[in-house]
């Protein structure tokens, strides 16, 4: 393996001997993921705290990889320097009963005891994450004195811009956040930083994907593959799967779940990383309108058989509220409704406890659902415009487009209980809206989605020839595989249509 800048960077600050262990390792090292666990099996053997062991747990932190930061956990709990990076292997979903609240106390022991500054300022990077909100800048700040102190030490500076960004983006600052990462990456690359390099640029799409889909794409790619090309396992899996969310977001269905099924072939995901895989693919695929293949990817969450009314009443106790609100999207779109509405009515107040704008945006939306799968379209219609309004204030996209389509389909549903018609464009305000939305973000899956319902409701009034040509042109938009299931669907209706029109 080639040494880089994330690993050599430390090399000043490193005894001779720990040096030549390192080097030699390097050289028997098959990528990045492989080089750190090699280092983790010999600190494991140590039996005194060195360099060595204050090099690899940042490494092993560094590979964002659970499976082999976990293995330094006993060594991590026992010892007063290392132990405020349990924070970080509880982050990562290592099950380990915590308390939050000593996350300061236990720093600050950690720094009293800390040897050397180049220890301190990663021990202080980590406060910036973990402590109370109030308090991270502090530890940034007192990070950023220990540099300019010591300017040798200003290599690590992208990790303090990145944990700023990160911050600025919860706050709202988008343009501040995409400051911090832009800043981040130039530093990083002046370090030959290749691992902190592509974190501040997949961040930075993060960022971009509400504004600009397409760049966060390519900057997305750029950092996957990068991270794939030094063995960054732990990395490849975390873009892989943000590339499913970003090809979610433009309507590629298809090649979204094969990125999120490629993160797992890359590494078999545990603790909430499989919860959270679970919930996206469940989410990915009731878009689709596909209930059944979101609920194999749910069952394969619990290894579960079925959720009977009585499994359904114990999950909000056991198990995370997205993955709840997943599980009860799936049932109302399965039409299996039994204990639906206590499901959603005890995550609510988990919801409501936390104060969790997201959940509370995914809760509006899947009881919209229920309420529509119950008739009463009005009730349905408005607390998915509630969910609509939450979604587009905070800039997710993801459920923009979720509540746009529902409310389309809400729409067409209306129009057929009344029998009411109006022009061959739209059945309505939402269906206009859902279709200035993709057009205007360029979302051609979405696109695609809104020419269907249109030429639905072509069909409905009785437009036939017209919901003919809506469809041929929706074929028009992308061939990108991304889209199979889409087009499959779109050409099967064109046929069913072409016939009607020639019978």
């Amino acid at each position: 393996m080639e040494p880089f800048g994330t690993i050599t960077n430390f090399y000043p600050f490193l005894t001779e001997n720990t040096r030549t262990i390192v080097e030699t390792v390097l050289n028997e090292a098959d990528g990045y993921d492989d080089f750190v666990n090699r280092l983790v099996d010999l600190v494991l053997f140590q039996k005194e705290t060195n360099d060595l062991s204050y090099f690899t747990t940042i490494q092993a932190w560094l590979t964002v990889n659970l499976q082999i930061f976990d293995k330094l956990r006993d060594r991590i709990l026992e010892d007063d320097v290392l132990r405020p990076w349990v924070y970080s292997l509880a982050f990562h979903g290592a099950q380990i009963k915590l308390d939050w609240d000593e996350v300061p106390s236990t720093l600050e022991l950690a720094l009293e005891k800390s040897p050397e500054d180049w220890v301190r300022v990663h021990l202080l990077m980590g406060g910036g994450k973990f402590a109370p909100a109030l308090m991270r800048e502090k530890y940034l700040e007192e990070a950023e004195e220990i540099m300019e102190r010591c300017p040798e030490l200003k290599c690590f500076l992208p990790e303090v811009y990145i944990k700023r960004g990160w911050d600025l983006r919860d706050g709202g600052n988008f343009q501040g956040a995409i400051s911090h990462f832009e800043r981040a990456y130039k530093i990083a690359k002046e370090h030959n930083d290749i691992i902190r390099m592509a974190d501040a640029n997949a961040d930075l799409a993060g960022i971009l994907k509400e504004s600009d889909i397409w760049l966060a794409i390519r900057k997305k790619e750029e950092a996957y593959h990068i991270f794939k090309s030094i063995g960054a396992l732990g990395w490849a899996v975390v873009e892989a799967a943000d590339l499913g969310l970003f090809h979610t977001i433009i309507g590629e269905y298809d090649l979204a779940a094969e990125f999120y099924i490629e993160a797992h072939r890359i590494s078999e995901p545990i603790g909430w990383k499989k919860t959270a895989a679970a919930v996206v693919l469940a989410r990915l695929y009731c878009d689709i309108d596909l209930p059944e293949e979101a609920l194999e990817w749910l069952k394969w969450r619990t290894n579960s058989e079925d959720f009977t009314p009585e499994v359904l009443k114990k999950l909000p106790s056991t198990e995370h509220r997205f993955y709840v609100l997943a599980v009860a999207r799936t049932m109302i779109q399965l039409g299996q409704l039994d204990g639906v509405l206590q499901l959603l009515n005890e995550t609510h107040k988990i919801v409501l406890q936390r104060g969790d704008e997201v959940g509370l945006i995914n809760y509006n939306f899947v009881s919209g659902l229920l309420e529509l799968s119950l008739g009463n379209l009005e009730e349905g219609m408005q607390y998915i415009v509630d969910s609509l309004d939450e979604a587009e204030r905070l800039k997710y996209e993801v459920y923009v487009n979720s509540a746009l389509i529902a409310l389309t389909k809400a729409e067409i549903l209306m129009a057929k209980r009344f029998k009411s018609q109006g022009d061959l464009e739209s059945s309505g305000p939402w269906m206009t809206r859902l279709g200035i939305h993709s057009r205007e973000k360029n979302y051609p899956g979405i696109k695609m989605q809104h020419a269907f319902f249109k030429a639905e409701y072509q069909e409905m009034i009785g437009e036939t020839e017209a919901a003919v040509l809506t469809l041929q042109d929706a074929l028009t938009f992308t061939d990108s595989s991304g889209v199979k299931t889409l087009r499959k669907r779109i050409l099967k209706k064109l046929e069913e249509l072409e016939t009607s029109v020639k019978a």
